[in-house]
């Protein structure tokens, strides 16, 4: 580990790199004595997404059935591709009977361990079927094809399942320390990246924040003020169709040619009453970061590429919904979340990620980001379009035909260039009377 303490609350570290089984997991996966007392995933091939990585971390989504008790030990076995295999590593153990009823996720990190093909990282625990812990796993193929796999022991041997899978994370670089002062700063030396320490979470700095403090910068339409840390833009409502667009030029705020080719936007969104009540008539307002300062149609013009978050209302339906909506030289693609009442009244706190392949927005009811999201995920039609080429931070009102007057704010903007998570994953768990805590909060990286 190559972590420096340069003082009491100034760290430096290496960055750490997080490998995550993306998916959807429903399956309860009981480990306990019989058929099924070690569990976990497999390197399976070479072109695994894990292969040759040397972990310093493994994460797994633990819940219990019934009163287990005594102790689980998260291992890793050697040539565990038939036969019993060889124990070559153990990343720690936890106390079962501190699990709950629901999935919460675990991480284990003593010492560390480069995976091979045919090694199995998981799982081991000798209990009734009725009183065990649970992992969660998928009974389909999710992740990584047949790379990387869900393996188990059965029989005196394991048994690897090539149609099944594990949920876990696994994390190489350092790992960043919780047994801090509050109010700490961590600094990567290889990537130059901020975090700051609340006492339980270490969270990174942003590349970018503005808390509308000024007028500067901004280009400000008809009905756009900044005025009280926030800017307020109420729509056109004489029935006329018009776009209003407020902007700026973030790569030039960063000193960069283009933003990265991923990134994070974290921003407040409100308002009170917001209302379509015109049948077949467009109400929209939306958040992007793109290629172009402002457009004035209802989707970009010709040739444009970004990506953005959508608050969407239905005259026709009196309903609503927030759409997360990227463009591939104008190949317009939105995905929308189910919809809610229209009026509505709305305090949001939004995610707008863009991960490469996917523009992703997260909407949260609490200001730090702690509760579970509405989340709404759509697929680029060509990722490359948006590498090199986003420059600006848009904000737009789109009418057609509306009649009532709708003012939606937007406040404490927070820019992250180069990452799609601001939570610190790589974190070191805490050890307190003989128990295994997470140290990320229960939330745990959506």
């Amino acid at each position: 580990m190559t972590i420096e303490y340069k003082d009491s609350k100034r760290i430096v570290a290496l960055s750490g790199t997080t490998t995550e089984s993306t998916g959807t997991y429903s399956s309860d996966v009981t480990t306990c004595s019989g058929d099924n007392d070690r569990n976990g995933f497999m390197v399976n091939s070479t072109s695994s997404a894990i292969y040759g990585k040397t972990i310093n971390s493994v994460s797994f989504y633990l819940k219990k059935t019934g009163s287990p008790t005594g102790t689980a030990y998260v291992r890793v076995w050697s040539g565990s591709n038939s036969g019993s295999g060889t124990q070559v590593h153990e990343f720690g153990t936890i106390d079962v009977s501190t699990l709950t009823t629901s999935y919460v996720k675990y991480t284990f990190n003593t010492g560390s361990h480069t995976l091979a093909v045919n090694d199995t990282v998981g799982l081991q625990y000798s209990g009734s079927t009725s009183n065990a812990p649970v992992m969660q796993g998928a009974t389909s193929d999710v992740y990584d094809g047949t790379n990387t796999i869900r393996n188990r022991f059965t029989s005196g041997a394991f048994s690897p399942v090539t149609s099944h899978d594990m949920r876990f994370e696994v994390l190489e670089g350092d790992v960043k320390p919780t047994n801090v002062q509050d109010n700490s700063i961590l600094v990567e030396k290889d990537t130059g990246k901020r975090y700051w320490f609340n006492g339980t979470t270490w969270t990174m700095e942003p590349t970018y924040e503005n808390n509308f403090s000024s007028s500067t910068g901004w280009t400000l339409p008809t009905g756009a003020t900044i005025s009280g840390n926030k800017l307020s833009l109420t729509n056109r409502s004489d029935g006329t169709t018009e776009a209003r667009n407020v902007y700026r030029d973030l790569s030039a705020d960063i000193g960069q040619t283009y933003l990265s080719d991923t990134w994070l936007l974290r921003f407040k969104i409100s308002g009170t009453s917001l209302t379509n009540s015109n049948s077949g008539q467009a109400w929209e307002f939306s958040v992007n970061l793109s290629d172009v300062a402002s457009y004035t149609g209802e989707n970009p013009s010709s040739g444009a590429n970004g990506g953005g978050f959508r608050l969407a209302l239905h005259g026709a339906s009196s309903n609503g919904n927030t759409l997360a909506q990227a463009w591939s030289n104008n190949n317009q693609q939105t995905t929308s979340s189910s919809s809610f009442s229209n009026p509505i009244t709305l305090i949001w706190y939004i995610e707008l990620i863009f991960n490469g392949t996917k523009i992703i927005t997260k909407q949260y009811n609490n200001s730090d980001y702690s509760d579970t999201p509405t989340t709404v995920e759509v697929t680029v039609t060509d990722p490359s379009d948006l590498e090199g080429s986003l420059k600006y931070l848009n904000m737009r009102s789109y009418v057609q035909g509306i009649t009532t007057a709708s003012t939606v704010n937007v406040e404490d903007i927070k820019f992250y260039d180069g990452v799609t998570s601001v939570w610190a994953k790589n974190t070191m768990t805490i050890w307190t009377q003989g128990k295994n805590i997470p140290v990320i909060n229960a939330k745990q990286q959506h």
